[in-house]
């Protein structure tokens, strides 16, 4: 670590460290986000809706149930919220408007076709016979049914019986309209009374209850981290679910889904709780019998804007998509390329095409219709069929075959070449060419941009250590394949690098991945007392084959054995500090953030994280202008990161 003089965000507060942890993952491939049970492997046929202010006011936001293809809905200046999914996933309907003026509005479940439904209501939710409960008056005091067919509605509260409250706000029907829940100032907290008025019970000081999409029991939110369960005449219960204590601990926006297999809601960290202005997230619950399934949720939003109010939809499926048709196969010199017309399915919607060649699958194809298949060799017969899969994975039968001859063509140019500096060395690495009749590839080096290429050793692997090099001056490759027949493609793109001495200056820790082997990670900055790194699960990390690195195949991670004192004295005496680190992401869906380089005591406490959300980094440094946990956080915008090798520095 070499010394710097810190940016301005950093000098305006002095930084604050507790004893803990160092975890350094280096030349990797992550696992999951730090604080969240990633079920991406377990297949989520929904969709989850909400609202969120992340553009200045308002707006509803649609994301798949894992997580996946997140999409803005709504795009204007006027509040949009309460969105509320139909029972057969076909609508959304919402508030439009302020306190003063409101409507509801509907569309459909894409986006599509927005529309006013209702003047001068607010949404409430939907009914499973497709009709809307709305709220009328101030505070929402009176409830209404709407017919979408008739366009009629009918009010159903309050009834025509004193209460025991001064107001009842937002009163739901249960799905048998012979109950209510609402929530009153006075007395405060959550009730339930029957459609009479007869029976009126203080269930909780809470807030937010719902029936359950069954009508057996009522939910609410019980306390900060906990969802209350009750029976329908208001007797407590075990809570629904509650929270493990972490970071975002303060839990709101409970919302089964119709099947109970789901709890999707909004948690934000232990010291907010506004509803407009703090950082709250989505997070999503398995439940088994009503029951958490996970031991921790998954959490669905990183923004530090108000992610709030969400809502789940399940697909019901069980009829599989039809069979692809009129499947062609055309030979492309030494590539296959195959073309087929969309498959349909009327339950839910096709998701990607599974491609067989020879009675094996090779590929999924997503959001297309052709597909060019590359891993072939030359004057070879191939035989192919495609299915179709749904949202609930449903697969359908094969199409019929389709089959080509492929000839011979020269390799396509490699890809993905990156050149990266080190200490009297250049490292090459590039992706592998799909044609299976690929031989070897040549390596050209240019002393100038515009210099003359001389070729260097050939290989067969896709990487290479150029050692014949000078520090401080800048070389430049461009590499080819060669096939078996000694047919070479034309060159790449060019990479360059400029070799450089390492710093030595300031070090604290300093890690090359050189063992090759092994359960631990030397320490070999010659600064004592050494602080190696224990791989945590060995069988799920791979050494690199061309050295200085390690692969995690499955989520693991590298710790220090004992605690990191030498770091605490070296930056507490200086407060300033730089990670260097080298990284290849295995995946570009990463959340968290995921952890690449931290110094923390567990999920909630850290003194600093070096992470990737998606295609950017994240920097979280512990001051006492910060949570313990770093935040707020400093992300790039600018989606720097790529599957490939990159050098970062923090």
């Amino acid at each position: 670590m070499k010394h710097f003089r810190p940016p301005t965000w950093i000098t305006r507060s002095s930084i604050s460290y507790p004893t803990s942890l160092l975890l350094i993952l280096a030349m990797v491939s992550f696992g999951h986000a730090e604080d969240t049970q990633t079920n991406t492997a377990e297949s989520i046929p929904g969709l989850i809706i909400w609202m969120s202010n992340r553009d200045g006011d308002w707006e509803i936001f649609r994301m798949n149930a894992d997580g996946s293809e997140i999409r803005q809905l709504t795009h204007n200046e006027i509040a949009d919220t309460n969105a509320r999914i139909s029972p057969d996933g076909t609508f959304i309907a919402w508030t439009r408007g302020n306190e003063r003026r409101s409507d509801v509005w509907i569309m459909n479940v894409d986006g599509s076709e927005p529309r006013q439904l209702i003047s001068n209501a607010r949404m409430g939710e939907w009914r499973a016979d497709d009709r809307l409960v709305i709220f009328r008056k101030r505070n929402e005091t009176e409830t209404y049914l709407y017919d979408l067919a008739s366009q009629t509605e009918e009010q159903i509260w309050p009834p025509g019986v004193k209460l025991d409250v001064r107001e009842v706000y937002g009163a739901k029907p249960s799905p048998d309209g012979k109950l209510f829940i609402g929530w009153s100032p006075k007395p405060r907290g959550t009730w339930i009374f029957s459609a009479d008025g007869k029976f009126q019970k203080h269930v909780h000081g809470g807030c937010e209850g719902r029936f359950a999409p069954d009508g057996s029991f009522i939910y609410w939110v019980m306390a900060a981290g906990t969802f209350g369960k009750a029976t329908l005449a208001g007797e407590m219960q075990d809570p629904l679910y509650k929270i493990h204590a972490t970071e975002y601990g303060h839990t709101y926006f409970a919302r089964l889904s119709s099947d109970m297999q789901y709890l999707v809601f909004g948690a934000c960290p232990n010291d907010q709780h506004d509803h407009n202005t703090s950082d709250y997230e989505v997070f999503l619950m398995k439940m088994e019998d009503l029951k958490p399934a996970w031991d921790v949720p998954i959490r669905l939003t990183y923004h530090p804007a108000t992610d709030r109010w969400p809502d789940i939809f399940i697909y019901q499926d069980e009829t599989p998509p039809t069979v692809p048709l009129h499947v062609k196969a055309k030979a492309d010199g030494q590539h296959v390329r195959l073309t087929w017309e969309p498959s349909e399915d009327d339950e839910t919607k096709v998701t990607r095409y599974r491609i067989y060649r020879d009675g094996s699958a090779i590929a999924d194809v997503r959001n297309a219709t052709t597909y060019v298949d590359r891993a072939t060799d030359a004057r070879t017969k191939y035989a192919y069929q495609i299915s179709a899969i749904n949202m609930v994975n449903l697969e359908s039968g094969p199409s019929k075959r389709a089959g080509a001859k492929t000839s011979d063509s020269v390799p396509l140019i490699p890809s993905g070449l990156q050149a990266t500096s080190g200490d009297l060395s250049v490292r090459l690495n590039w992706s592998a060419n799909p044609e299976e009749d690929i031989r070897e590839y040549r390596i050209y080096r240019a002393d100038a941009s515009d210099g003359r290429y001389k070729r260097l050793p050939a290989v067969t692997q896709t990487s290479y250590v150029d050692t014949l090099v000078e520090n401080g001056k800048t070389y430049y490759y461009r590499i080819t394949a060669v096939d078996r027949k000694q047919q070479e493609s034309p060159r790449s793109d060019v990479a360059w690098a400029t070799p450089q001495s390492r710093v030595r200056e300031g070090l604290i820790a300093l890690y090359t991945f050189a063992e090759g082997q092994g359960q631990t990670v030397h320490d070999v900055s010659g600064i004592k007392p050494s602080l190696d790194l224990h791989i945590k699960d060995p069988d799920k990390v791979r050494w690199l084959e061309e050295g200085n690195g390690i692969e995690f195949v499955r989520s693991s991670m590298l710790r220090s054995q004992g605690t990191a004192d030498k770091f605490l004295q070296k930056l507490r005496a200086t407060n300033r500090m730089t990670l260097e680190v080298w990284i290849k992401p295995a995946t570009l869906s990463q959340s968290g953030p995921a952890r690449i380089l931290s110094m923390s005591a567990d999920p909630s406490q850290r003194n600093f994280t070096l992470g990737q959300i998606a295609s950017d980094v994240a920097y979280r440094l512990r001051t006492t202008k910060t949570s313990p946990n770093g935040s707020p956080e400093l992300d790039t915008t600018t989606h720097i990161l790529k599957e490939r090798t990159t050098h970062l520095v923090a």
